[in-house]
């Protein structure tokens, strides 16, 4: 049998920059509701439904610390709920409107956008307890992925000239992700994939 000609890794990277409380799209905070909505919490019931059936998906998914914080940060918790009940309540709307107007496709559209919303609302309120990181923990702690971080603020490491800057944002990270996943991180993401060797004296 001939040898294998190496490994894959199947690693989802996640960084959103501070938003929380911020501004109005496409960069304010909705890019972080959106990205749990669309992203996180449906990723999370994809895990969920594997290991159920019996796989146990070895993927690797990061979290830049940054992203951590948000959403574990109480007004994410708060103000997130209220998005997606808006996202039901407009949803709602255009379908009435659309099946008045005999606009069946897009009628359907709008049915299955609020029923995304409405299950996304469930998950996170009621099975998650609004703690989306709590759940990630439980998929890594059970084998299923594996988490790792990155730097604090996702900072691009070439452009920092002082090595003391770097090892702040390796060593933030690190203490981040203890206090969010429990644990020692066995991977670290570097941003943009770029890296720099540590600065000689005098350099």
């Amino acid at each position: 049998m001939a040898e294998p000609l190496g490994c894959f890794v199947l690693v989802l990277h996640g960084h959103i920059p501070y938003v929380l409380g911020h501004g109005t799209w496409p960069h304010g905070a909705q890019m972080l509701y959106e990205a749990a909505a669309d992203t996180y919490i449906p990723l999370l019931w994809t895990l969920e439904e594997l290991a159920y059936e019996g796989i146990s998906a070895k993927l690797v998914i990061s979290f830049s610390p940054i992203t951590m914080e948000q959403l574990a940060d109480e007004r994410f918790q708060e103000w997130f709920e209220g998005y997606l009940s808006d996202k039901i309540h407009w949803a709602g709307e255009n379908e009435g409107q659309f099946g008045s107007w005999g606009e069946g496709h897009l009628e359907y559209l709008a049915r299955r956008w609020r029923q995304h919303y409405e299950a996304v609302r469930d998950s996170f309120c009621n099975r998650y307890n609004r703690n989306i990181l709590a759940q990630y923990r439980q998929m890594q702690d059970a084998g299923h992925i594996e988490v790792m971080t990155s730097a604090a603020t996702h900072g691009y490491l070439p452009l920092l000239h002082e090595d003391a800057s770097v090892n702040l944002q390796v060593c933030q990270a690190v203490q981040t992700y203890q206090k969010y996943f429990g644990r020692w991180p066995r991977a670290f993401w570097l941003p943009e994939g770029a890296y720099r060797s540590l600065m000689r004296a005098g350099a």
